[in-house]
């Protein structure tokens, strides 16, 4: 977890398929909500162009995920402002 908070920068949308399995196999919010706090939104804010739409595509499927841990990941991601919301599943906020 330290390692990736402190390369977040270096970190591109294709890396989300790693973190989506971390997400799926930690099994506990203690993990996700650091993940996705300090990993997943900085990672999602410094993307642009078609990096970005990748990403969306990624989160806006994990927000569909039948497994409660990525929904809850997605939500997560939601939660950090309105550029977020748009791609987490909740197109009217």
């Amino acid at each position: 977890m330290v390692l990736l908070q402190s390369r977040v920068a270096l970190l591109r949308h294709s890396d989300l398929t790693r973190l989506e399995g971390f997400i799926r196999t930690a099994q506990t919010g203690e993990l996700v909500d650091p993940l996705i706090a300090d990993v997943v939104v900085p990672l999602l804010h410094g993307l642009g162009g078609s990096g970005r739409q990748r990403a969306d595509v990624v989160i806006t499927r994990w927000h569909q995920d039948p497994d409660a841990t990525l929904r809850h990941a997605a939500r997560l991601i939601a939660s950090q402002g309105p550029d977020l919301q748009r791609i987490s599943g909740n197109r009217d906020a």
